[in-house]
């Protein structure tokens, strides 16, 4: 799946995910917030850390994002929680 914003100049594509590409996601995501309350900024950051580390995103390390604008982070990270959202999602019903 592409997800692409030309205006953010962010544009990826997203594996076919499978059972064990949502939970390592949702291991690491766990590792990566520590088991705290985040902020929503925090939370954005840390689902685009998670895919890279996957190697979901091309070209983008974890370390990366530290450096990313935060409209980029925000969308992509939207982009990718709605990614894999639709891998639930039962055709036909």
């Amino acid at each position: 799946m592409k997800i692409e914003q030309e205006g953010l100049g962010v544009s990826y594509e997203l594996p076919d995910f499978r059972q064990r590409d949502v939970e390592e996601f949702w291991n690491i995501r766990r590792e990566l917030d520590g088991g705290d309350r985040l902020s929503g900024t925090e939370r954005n950051g840390n689902i685009v850390r998670a895919a890279a580390r996957l190697g979901w995103l091309e070209g983008l390390k974890e370390k990366d994002v530290d450096d990313m604008r935060p409209n980029a982070v925000s969308w992509l990270a939207n982009a990718i929680a709605d990614a894999i959202a639709k891998a639930f999602e039962v055709p036909g019903e």
